[in-house]
């Protein structure tokens, strides 16, 4: 018998949590991908988005993997921003409300470039998206490496 959406929600929260809690961070942001696609099936679109905003930021920060954009995340994006009816500036608006800095332990830029690149990545702009990130991402293991030696 198929799970209903309150146990399977219940199922993949606790699987947030049990990956949250021991630092895969990688695992935590493929469960949130799950949980969109549940919230998105119950029209919870606004919570979708968001939830989905948390999993960028997570792809973008590098932790337990080179940073990257996910292009099925971003027509996740897309179409769950398409379906919560919000206009570009509240978009951004809930991007800075909902992702903090505090989300990753270490992340390759702050919470406002990661909006940027978010927004570079839903105007169909991911090649200059791509770029920045790479810049970023390569700044950041430089100086690591000064601090290392």
């Amino acid at each position: 018998m198929p799970a209903t959406h309150d146990e399977e929600f219940k199922r993949l929260s606790a699987l947030c949590r049990m990956h949250l809690k021991a630092g895969m961070l990688d695992w935590y942001a493929f469960d949130l991908k799950s949980m969109a696609a549940l919230l998105g099936r119950e029209g919870k679109h606004t919570d979708k988005l968001k939830v989905l905003m948390v999993a960028f930021y997570i792809d973008l920060s590098g932790v337990g993997m080179a940073p990257f954009i996910d292009d099925a995340l971003v027509a996740s994006l897309e179409e769950a921003a398409r379906q919560s009816g919000l206009n570009k500036h509240q978009i951004d608006e809930l991007y800075l409300e909902t992702v903090k800095a505090d989300t990753t332990p270490s992340h390759v830029m702050t919470v406002s470039d990661s909006r940027y690149i978010l927004e570079l990545s839903l105007s169909d702009r991911k090649d200059e998206a791509d770029e920045i990130l790479a810049g970023m991402a390569e700044n950041r293991l430089t100086s690591l490496g000064k601090v290392v030696e």
